[in-house]
């Protein structure tokens, strides 16, 4: 099994082509994950741990808020860079990697200071998790600040990700 490595960052796919991003198995998830088993974390909630330093927090995570759905990953909050803040563009390049190859950009929207949105579609992830059409769309709100409650383009440290089946018509709100 081989994973691919864009800009520091890892790409959600195996050379095969199992996801192991965003719409993975959680069998996939776990194989691909680091489980963070350190103080009171509730089991699978969180993985990929990282140094806390410069976060403020007691435990940080790479990968936090870890839902599975249906047998499926399709929610979950990440720290790109370390939850350090990152530039806009990074970010965006961050999300895509969470997602398959065959993914691609549908619309990226900035909702003033607040956050901004990325929606993308993949096949591979309709093929995944079925349900039409939004079984392959996936929304990323872009956010920033310790609380991260407002959106700063220089430094996005927080990147929520869900399923269109889930977000629905509130995609494009912040």
């Amino acid at each position: 099994m081989i994973a691919l490595v864009v800009a520091g960052a890892a790409v959600a796919s195996t050379s095969s082509g199992q996801i192991t991003g965003f719409g993975a198995t959680v069998k996939a998830w776990n194989a691909h994950h680091q489980a963070d088993h350190r103080g009171n974390l509730v089991p699978g909630c969180c993985y990929d741990p990282i140094p806390s330093a410069g976060t403020g927090l007691l435990y940080a995570d790479r990968y936090y808020a870890v839902m599975p759905i249906g047998g499926h990953v399709i929610s979950y909050e990440m720290r790109p860079g370390d939850g350090k803040g990152i530039p806009v563009s990074q970010a965006k390049q961050a999300a895509m990697n969470e997602l398959p190859a065959d993914a691609h950009l549908k619309s990226f929207t900035v909702h003033g200071g607040s956050c901004a949105i990325l929606i993308a579609y993949s096949a591979a992830l309709q093929h995944q998790l079925g349900h039409g059409k939004a079984g392959g769309g996936v929304v990323v709100e872009f956010s920033s600040g310790a609380a991260e409650d407002s959106y700063n383009a220089r430094s996005v440290n927080d990147l929520l990700f869900s399923s269109l089946m889930i977000a629905g018509s509130t995609a494009q709100n912040c």
